[in-house]
């Protein structure tokens, strides 16, 4: 499904669909196009369940939980679905009606065909330019200018190590 930080999978996706539940998830972000959803997905953490960074005790299961929801939101697009994050609900109320031990919420997805009256905003990206910044690194003894091509070829390939890169790698650039 998505990866996470030492494959802990710290998650639980809870399906809404009845029409009571959905009442229920909906007191807890009260917005009108929220309402018109048929189905969310509730994304929670496992609270005890998260890998933890040593050298600052940070805790990776939002940031694992965050990944696997946009795996959702992806493939709901891929089906011609619309979703949303919604981060921004009653926390306490969402527990107490959604009461899962050992859990917490991080986010809710609204999931269903858009309506043709949808309004929509022109989504204004910043541009890979402004995102990245050129760095020189040194891999077997070549020089390798990390630029906006190189950066490119490395997203396109996500799953490439960098620091595998070798001599006979197709990403060395003179």
């Amino acid at each position: 499904m998505a990866p996470s930080a030492v494959n802990k999978q710290p998650w639980k996706f809870v399906i809404v669909k009845s029409d009571e539940a959905r009442k229920q998830l909906q007191e807890c972000y009260d917005r009108e196009w929220f309402k018109s959803a048929p189905l969310y997905i509730i994304c929670m953490r496992e609270v005890d369940k998260n890998w933890i960074r040593q050298e600052d005790n940070k805790q990776h299961g939002d940031i694992d939980v965050a990944i696997a929801t946009e795996h959702l939101c992806l493939a709901a697009t891929e089906r011609g679905l619309g979703s949303c994050w919604v981060c921004n609900f009653n926390v306490a109320k969402l527990k107490e009606t959604f009461s899962y031990t050992g859990f917490e919420p991080v986010a809710i997805i609204p999931i269903g065909h858009i309506a043709d009256d949808c309004p929509t905003n022109e989504k204004k990206r910043k541009t890979l330019e402004e995102i990245t910044e050129y760095h020189i690194i040194f891999i077997n003894d070549f020089c390798c200018l990390l630029n906006i091509s190189c950066i490119k070829l490395l997203l396109a390939s996500y799953s490439y190590n960098v620091t595998t890169i070798t001599n006979h790698s197709p990403y060395f650039f003179n």
